[in-house]
């Protein structure tokens, strides 16, 4: 819109220190030579934001991947709530799992009521020791 004004008022200064006055028809042929500079340049610009913002909105999306993966549940040291926010583990198996502590392998959960390697499948990816 800015581009668009400033298009318009730069015409009107070269309008007015021109030698000869312009025609009608040649000052419709200015207008619509401008309109449509002006309005390249909004699409041209409309189009720069929004793959800016799409860039940005990638760049997010991979900043929260790798805090995902850096914020892995470890099965030793989480509380109840943290376990209880993995697939397969309610509140009831986070209970059981702080309480069967310390495990050595995921696949030490087995040993614990519910958790079997359909569970284990699920997590194995999310956890640490």
């Amino acid at each position: 819109m800015k581009s668009l004004l400033a298009s318009l008022l730069l015409l009107a200064s070269f309008q007015a220190f021109a030698k000869k006055p312009a025609t009608p028809s040649a000052m419709a042929d200015k207008d619509k030579a401008t309109t449509s500079a002006a309005t390249t340049k909004v699409d041209t610009a409309t189009t720069t934001a929004t793959t800016t913002t799409n860039n940005g909105m990638d760049k997010a999306k991979n900043m929260a991947n790798t805090a995902q993966e850096k914020a892995m549940v470890n099965l030793n040291t989480a509380t109840p709530e943290q376990l209880a926010k993995l697939p397969g583990i309610g509140p009831q198996r986070a209970q059981a799992i702080v309480a069967g502590r310390p495990y050595k392998s995921v696949d030490d959960l087995k040993k614990v009521k519910g958790i079997g390697d359909g569970v284990i499948a699920k997590i194995k990816d999310k956890v640490t020791l």
